[in-house]
């Protein structure tokens, strides 16, 4: 036994795997490949041998049958003219193929020639969009009535990007004062639709720059715009509502609404986005601030605090100081080409004077002033610097935004737009530019944007049923009570009535109505004039339903008297619309009423509020004064601006220092301006 643990103890392991290893892997995988064959499934054939052998002699019979088409025998003609392909092996090569030709120059110049200037690939406006709105806007107070009334002066051409004189605004809650020493505030209710949308600037710049080898910064300095075109198409009745041909949108009342409101508002995108051409100021508001309506999906917003604001109002009052100060320096400006539209004569150029301020030499020493105006100890430098970081850096698109005050109820629109600029190749040398178009014309028009979603100016009044009466004897004519409820133009509130309407009259008409008007923070009865373009055409009068003849409707049938009662089910009244359409006039109770009824309701927890402060108001003047109650329900707080620091210096002033009134009052009644297929000699 010992001489075989000897034996084992002098065997060299390491050697016998080594010499031996191969052999146990071939015998694992031996075995590994016999219980696969074993083990597995092996299936039958389907066919028999014989089967097979029968196919193949088909196949081969169908090959020896088949013909050869003609059209696909011709592709394959054997060309037998040998001497034609003999002659063309042997050809020599032509040497001019693959030898360098006789312009190809040897030596290259060290400064390569100057390229030529192609005209740039003009982008479009994009993403357009509309939305229907009412505003109530505050307008600059008018003239004492004490005060002469003469010619008020038209404003006038400031240069473009120059503060004017007058620029100073007045002070802050401004109104007009009448003889009695009441305060007058000047404000109107707007109906407008808003149409936004974004160029995009980054691209231009870079078609500009690529077009023109530039650099990127060189080439904002030359994309000046200078006006725009919006048109719309208005719906009309048939099969293609938007078959009608495409409308130029006069500007004019959007700027008379600018040139007479009281302020402009603090904007909700940064200035980096706005150009002072087609981005129309926001008008300041008193019902509520400004929303979606006043930017755009792809423009971000900005939330400035109290603070931050009047840091913004400050610093751009100081740039714009600057600005003149450096064209002041500079000289007189260059004459324009072409003069400038749109919003251009009503805002700064603050895009431009931002450029320029902060590509000056004394850019440092100017930022340096505005820190110590803003922060004289210098505790809030962060603050300060976040504020340079937010004037200076660029934006990617600009926005378009306008407000449409010319619209009709009823109708529905889309919108176009496409912006006029200046030609930066203008007049340039002939030699520098690819073609001579592109020298051509002093100015160059984008492509039209898409068009806009359509949008519906919605009605401002609503009627609904209330009751149908129809007298038993002959001498009394058939009547509605109808229910009407109406957006009010003057204060820019809902207001409520009811009306008697006989067959073959208008639907509405004039009556005293309680109004609350925000501007002066009062609720007074005025005579309000509800119009509609609806005649009403006929009556019915509510059926009354015996519940003895309908069972189904009893919930206690078998309860003494119940058969007997009856139900009255709604009157009927159809009108007629200025399309010559019936229309069922719908009754109180539906879920439409109860819609309008929702914003009554609103306005009327306010009036209690309202009512509430004028009644102690008035209380407390009678227990001073000794004298009775006003029954006008006025008190004097006047609402407060948005902007809590002071006035926009965004906005130009005119050379005079004063707007054109902007008169608060209901405009006459322009046919001209109803939706197509209204005929004026229907009008109330």
């Amino acid at each position: 036994m010992q001489k075989y643990l000897d034996k084992l103890k002098s065997i060299d392991y390491k050697t016998l795997v080594i010499s031996h290893v191969e052999k146990v892997v071939l015998a694992l995988v031996l075995v590994y490949a016999i219980v696969t064959v074993v083990g597995a499934n092996w299936p039958k054939a389907e066919q028999k041998p014989e089967d097979l052998a029968k196919q193949i002699q088909q196949k081969d019979q169908m090959i020896v049958n088949g013909t050869w088409p003609k059209d696909q025998k011709q592709l394959y003609t054997p060309d037998t003219n040998v001497q034609t392909k003999v002659a063309e092996i042997l050809r020599k090569l032509p040497p001019t193929a693959y030898g360098y030709p006789d312009h190809t120059p040897m030596t290259w110049p060290l400064v390569p020639p100057k390229e030529k200037i192609r005209e740039p690939t003009w982008q479009k406006v994009d993403g357009l969009l509309a939305d229907f709105g009412l505003s109530l806007l505050s307008f600059q107070p008018p003239a004492a009535a004490n005060s002469t009334i003469g010619t008020v002066p038209q404003p006038g051409a400031p240069q473009p990007g120059l503060p004017q004189p007058g620029f100073a605004p007045a002070n802050p809650g401004d109104v007009g004062v009448n003889t009695d020493g009441s305060t007058v505030v000047n404000a109107r209710g707007m109906r407008y639709v808003s149409i936004r949308g974004v160029f995009p600037l980054r691209q231009q710049l870079e078609q500009m720059a690529s077009a023109m080898h530039l650099r990127i910064d060189q080439a904002d300095r030359l994309l000046k715009f200078v006006d725009f075109e919006l048109e719309r198409q208005t719906a009309v009745p048939g099969a293609d509502p938007w078959a009608g041909e495409w409308e130029p949108v006069d500007i004019s009342m959007a700027t008379e609404v600018l040139r007479n409101i009281e302020d402009f508002e603090i904007d909700l995108v940064s200035t980096n986005v706005i150009d002072h051409v087609f981005t129309m100021p926001l008008p300041k508001r008193i019902d509520r601030p400004w929303g979606y309506e006043a930017t755009h999906p792809q423009v971000q917003t900005v939330k400035l605090s109290n603070e931050e604001v009047s840091q913004e109002l400050i610093s751009m009052e100081m740039m714009i100081d600057q600005y003149q100060q450096q064209l002041a320096a500079s000289g007189p400006p260059a004459e324009q080409l072409v003069e400038k539209g749109g919003f251009s004569t009503l805002q700064h150029n603050i895009r431009e004077i931002k450029t320029e301020v902060n590509a000056s030499n004394n850019a440092a020493e100017f930022w340096q002033r505005v820190g110590r105006t803003l922060d004289p100890e210098g505790l809030r430098q962060l603050a300060i610097e976040r504020l340079r970081q937010r004037t200076t850096a660029g934006g990617r698109v600009l926005l378009f935004r306008y407000f449409d005050f010319d619209v009709v109820p009823g109708n529905a629109y889309r919108y176009r737009v496409r912006l006029k600029l200046l030609n930066p190749n203008y007049e340039l040398p002939v030699e520098d530019v690819e073609k001579r178009q592109v020298r051509e014309g002093t100015t160059r028009e984008t492509p039209w944007s898409n068009t806009s979603n359509p949008v519906v100016v919605e009605q401002d009044l609503q009627y609904f049923v209330k009751k149908v009466s129809i007298p038993s004897f002959a001498l009394s004519s058939p009547y509605s009570n109808v229910e009407l409820m109406q957006w009010n133009e003057e204060s820019g509130t809902f207001v409520k009535n009811e009306f008697k309407v006989y067959p073959g009259s208008y639907v509405g008409g004039t009556a005293e109505t309680d109004v609350i008007t925000p501007a002066a923070s009062m609720v007074k009865k005025l005579p309000v004039e509800f119009r509609t373009h609806d005649i009403l055409v006929d009556l019915a009068e509510h059926p009354r339903l015996m519940l003895g003849e309908h069972s189904d409707l009893i919930e206690n049938p078998d309860q003494p008297g119940v058969s007997l009662k009856y139900i009255s089910l709604p009157g009927q009244a159809v009108t007629i619309n200025r399309f010559g359409e019936l229309k069922k006039i719908p009754y109180v109770d539906t879920s439409k009423h109860q819609t309008a009824q929702a914003l009554i309701a609103n306005q009327e927890l306010l009036y209690q509020k309202l009512i509430a402060m004028a009644q102690a108001e008035a209380e407390s003047n009678r227990l001073t004064s000794g004298e009775g109650i006003d029954d006008t329900r006025q008190f004097g707080t006047q609402p407060q601006r948005s902007n809590p620091v002071r006035k926009s210096p965004y906005r130009k002033q005119p050379a005079g220092g004063q707007f054109q009134r902007f008169p608060n009052q209901r405009q006459p009644f322009n046919s001209a301006r109803q939706p197509r297929g209204f005929a004026p000699g229907n009008a109330p």
